[in-house]
């Protein structure tokens, strides 16, 4: 029952309109984003959105709404454990560009999903290794660099995604990552 859903939900969102009236500017709510996680997530199982499909939902975190960007962000987090490499390339890179000053407490939290939820197989061992990296060494940044950029709670919750992160390798790829953060 839950696969004929899962198909329903995927097909009737494959055109796009469905995204367009959740995500894009003119149209989209908190309330309507909040509500999304599970088509996001469809998609994603499906392997569904496009490079459209995903800049059309982060460019729905960028408007000048913090109710829309939580929740789209929450959304996103929930969804993490259902995307696929371009999935999880995407929305860390997206949040790579967040200035500090602009960065929330939900941005850091989306990197430690991403990277805490990859399951790794010996098929995508380097897709594991370049994404692990990219959030480790963003949230290493945040964490280390960032000064007073960012507030201690954001600073607090990257040393914490950081540590999630690490804490979820076996004890030589712990040890390969910390080794590349240094030599940083």
């Amino acid at each position: 029952k839950l696969n004929n859903v899962r198909m329903l939900v995927a097909k009737v969102a494959e055109g796009d309109k469905v995204l367009t009236e959740v995500f894009s500017k003119d149209r989209t709510h908190a309330q309507l984003v909040q509500r999304s996680e599970h088509v996001v997530r469809v998609l994603m199982e499906q392997e569904l959105l496009t490079v459209d499909n995903r800049q059309l939902i982060w460019d729905a975190s960028e408007m000048n709404d913090a109710d829309i960007k939580t929740e789209l962000l929450k959304a996103l987090i929930g969804a993490a454990s259902s995307m696929n490499q371009a999935d999880r390339e995407f929305f860390i890179g997206k949040v790579e560009q967040v200035q500090l000053p602009d960065m929330i407490d939900r941005h850091i939290q989306l990197v430690t999903e991403i990277c805490t939820t990859i399951k790794k197989d010996k098929a995508s061992g380097e897709f594991f290794e370049q994404v692990i990296g990219s959030g480790l060494q963003l949230l290493w940044k945040v964490a280390m660099e960032s000064g007073s950029a960012c507030e201690l709670r954001i600073i607090d919750r990257a040393a914490s995604g950081f540590a999630a992160i690490v804490e979820e390798q076996d004890m030589t790829t712990m040890l390969e990552f910390i080794d590349k953060l240094v030599e940083c």
